[in-house]
């Protein structure tokens, strides 16, 4: 069951982060459709954004650290006002609305994956693992008393099961550090694209 519940935290990461990097292009893609000045500013503030984010998704960094939201938080207002007070000819006001529910998807999806990068096995859990496991060693010595013999290889192969299962945990928990980390390259790979074509 715990298992099942990190993996499960560990697959919404992953498609918040594909979700995220989805929007995100098809905003740098809805940026074309605008005259080139619009669209020069709207493609330099979501790279800024974009460079924010990838800068916060390094191991041993705290999600949603204060200096990233600091400079996040700031690109949104100013994107979403530009979008808002931006004059433009009459038929592209239809484009003007497609941007700005291109930027509330892109906010929203910013927020949900920090916050599930924040997201932790709950300590409750943790405090029933070890009590579990506690009370499997007194079980297997009492049964063991019981059988008048020690099986030394049960012993051995429960607290190893054991530790193997508490070490997965708290890897998959930890999504930007440990071997099983939330895999960024989605937007590392956006990025690698816009430099490619920054028109």
């Amino acid at each position: 069951m715990c298992l099942t519940s990190v993996l499960g935290h560990h697959r919404e990461r992953t498609t918040l982060v594909h979700q995220e990097a989805d929007a995100l292009g098809q905003a740098f893609r809805t940026s074309t459709l605008f005259p080139d000045l619009h669209r020069r500013w709207f493609r330099s503030q979501l790279n800024a954004f974009l460079e924010a984010e990838l800068s916060d998704l390094r191991p041993g960094e705290a999600a949603m650290s204060d200096p990233v939201e600091a400079r996040v938080h700031p690109i949104f207002q100013q994107i979403t006002q530009y979008d808002a007070t931006m004059e433009l000819p009459a038929h592209f006001e239809s484009r003007r609305e497609f941007m700005m529910r291109e930027l509330s998807e892109l906010v929203s999806l910013h927020y949900r994956m920090r916050y599930a990068l924040r997201e932790r096995f709950p300590e409750p859990l943790w405090c029933l693992l070890v009590l579990t496991f506690l009370l499997g060693c007194c079980l297997t010595g009492y049964l063991s008393q019981s059988a008048q013999q020690r099986d030394w290889l049960t012993y051995f192969s429960y607290m190893l099961l054991a530790v193997g299962i508490f070490a997965l945990i708290q890897d998959f928990d930890d999504p930007l550090s440990g071997w099983i980390q939330t895999p960024f390259d989605n937007l590392r790979e956006l990025k690698v694209a816009l430099i490619r074509d920054p028109t």
